[in-house]
């Protein structure tokens, strides 16, 4: 297990790497394919495949976990295994954002600063892969493939500006904000009440930010067209195909998502990266 460790800063480094310990993992992958329909004008094809990993952390040297702002390193623990305050919504009173004061419970507090952390999951999926099928029709062709994730946590650090509720002064709060935020007509709400230059510590690190990592993106669309050889003779073409193609569609979100793109780095971490981007393609292939 390398793991970026402090160091004296005299070294002219903050930090090194350093094998801090044992951890076993241990996983399956499945991928299936076949030919579902085969006529004289038709073929039909489809595929699927899984991974299935999970991991513990066995040993660490000196047996000490290595906490972090929102993570933690413990032996029995899977690697990235997420520890901070736990969010228990908003006071439906006065507006203000409500955390569980203590380490197990329902004790809840508005002082940020009183409350114990939590362990509340891992970033590591309990499934992932993908599934597409492929169909032909005489000289015509499309395909569809989709990825997929189920299970595990992913923590929208970026999310403690853009659905800060005043604690950010210079960021202009989002639609989601204005359309959720506690008012005295919308009570029951897990947005606090915004107010400018707010010091309740409503976007401090918490499970306010810790969403569900499941999604389902269908990945690309492609229809295409294969020229009849007998067209392409004189142009002593073998083969020619006209197709267009659509990458990143469309992503299917757990109901608690909020943001663009579930689909992060392994460390479950959002942090203003760029969302996958749709992407509209033209194109000819040709074979000589």
């Amino acid at each position: 297990m390398l793991f970026e460790l402090p160091v004296s800063q005299v070294t002219g480094l903050s930090e090194v790497y350093q094998n801090i310990g044992s951890m076993r993992n241990r996983g399956v992958e499945i991928g299936l394919n076949g030919t579902i329909l085969q006529t004289k004008g038709w073929t039909w094809t489809a595929y699927a495949n899984v991974t299935l990993n999970q991991n513990r952390i066995t040993e660490l040297s000196g047996g000490k976990p290595i906490e972090d702002t929102y993570t933690i390193k413990q032996e029995g623990y899977p690697l990235r295994q997420f520890y901070m305050v736990e969010y228990a919504g908003v006071d439906p009173d006065t507006g203000a954002p409500l955390w569980y004061k203590n380490a197990t419970g329902d004790e809840t507090t508005t002082n940020w600063n009183e409350c114990a952390k939590r362990y509340l999951g891992s970033a590591d999926p309990k499934a992932y892969g993908g599934f597409g099928t492929r169909v032909q029709w005489k000289n015509f062709d499309f395909s569809a493939d989709f990825n997929y994730r189920l299970g595990g946590k992913v923590y929208a650090a970026s999310n403690r500006s853009y659905l800060s509720a005043g604690s950010k002064g210079n960021i202009t709060p989002t639609t989601y904000l204005y359309e959720n935020a506690w008012t005295e007509n919308n009570r029951y709400t897990d947005v606090p009440k915004y107010i400018y230059g707010n010091t309740s510590g409503e976007n401090n690190h918490s499970s306010r930010f810790l969403y569900s990592g499941n999604f389902l993106r269908v990945k690309n669309l492609q229809l295409g067209y294969t020229l009849p050889k007998g067209l392409l003779k004189k142009a002593l073409i073998d083969n020619m195909r006209i197709y267009v193609s659509v990458d990143n569609i469309y992503t299917f979100k757990a109901k608690d998502f909020v943001g663009y793109d579930p689909e992060t780095y392994t460390s479950g971490l959002i942090a203003y990266q760029y969302p996958s981007t749709r992407t509209f393609l033209a194109g000819i292939t040709l074979g000589f």
